[in-house]
This record gives structure tokens, sequence and C-alpha cells, in this order.
């Protein structure tokens, strides 16, 4: 569970998410600039919180045959 210490104790707002967009796990800076609860954001889709364009951008990456990929976008989010 390397991967959850490190989500937890990342000094930024940061996120697992699968390759359909899925939240599959989200630290506390993510959950404040949300304004959810993390336990409220598993489980709903990333690209509720984003513009079409990102969406987009972000389904074409998924979609590229890698295992492993760790991507850093400056992003706008909204919030719920």
């Amino acid at each position: 569970m390397a991967i959850r210490f490190l989500l937890k104790h990342l000094p930024t707002a940061a996120f697992v998410v699968h390759a359909e967009g899925g939240l599959l796990d989200v630290n506390a800076g993510f959950s404040e600039i949300i304004g959810c609860k993390t336990d409220e954001l598993v489980g709903r889709s990333l690209y509720n919180f984003m513009d079409e364009e990102m969406v987009l951008r972000l389904k074409t990456l998924f979609s590229q045959p890698n295992l492993l990929r760790a991507i850093k976008y400056d992003i706008t989010i909204s919030s719920v």
C-alpha cells in the first residue's frame, strides 16, 4: 500500500484514477479543492470536474496501450 501512503502524504492535491476516469483514491488536498469529503469523491468520474477539452485529452491518453502512467497537467478543476 505504498501508493496510498504516498498519496496521503503528498503536499499537493493528488488522485488515482482508472482508465475510464473513475476516481479510485484522492488525498486531502484534492478533496479540499473540490469541496467534498474523500469518501464522497471515490467512485465518481474525474471527468465531472473538467472541461470538455481536458476530458478529450485524457480519454485519448488513457486509450494508449501503456500499463503505467504518471501524468502531470496544469488543469482547472471545478467544484461540485
